[in-house]
């Protein structure tokens, strides 16, 4: 984990969360309903990628998919999130 004093820079988002110091890039609850979680999977990633341009910190996104992975499971809200990083790297709007 990272620690919250090695970030003050970081952004308010709804997937982070600070617990004792440490930094989870990706803390999140899903439903039960699977279109749902896509779809708030893929609000995740585009409040994501704002923050990215905001701050110009690619390393965020680094963050989110490696704690992602770390949590071991990859879901409804994990496929949402990763499909809309991908459309967006496809449509080139990063720019």
């Amino acid at each position: 984990m990272i620690e919250a004093t090695d970030r003050p820079d970081l952004p308010d988002l709804p997937f982070i969360s600070q617990k004792a110091g440490d930094l989870n890039y990706w803390d999140v609850s899903p439903s039960d309903d699977y279109e749902t979680d896509v779809g708030l999977g893929a609000l995740y990633a585009r409040l994501a990628l704002e923050a990215v341009k905001q701050s110009e910190d690619g390393v965020l996104l680094a963050m989110v998919l490696r704690d992602m992975v770390m949590g071991g499971t990859v879901g409804a809200m994990e496929m949402g999130f990763i499909a809309a990083l991908a459309q967006t790297a496809r449509a080139g709007s990063m720019n």
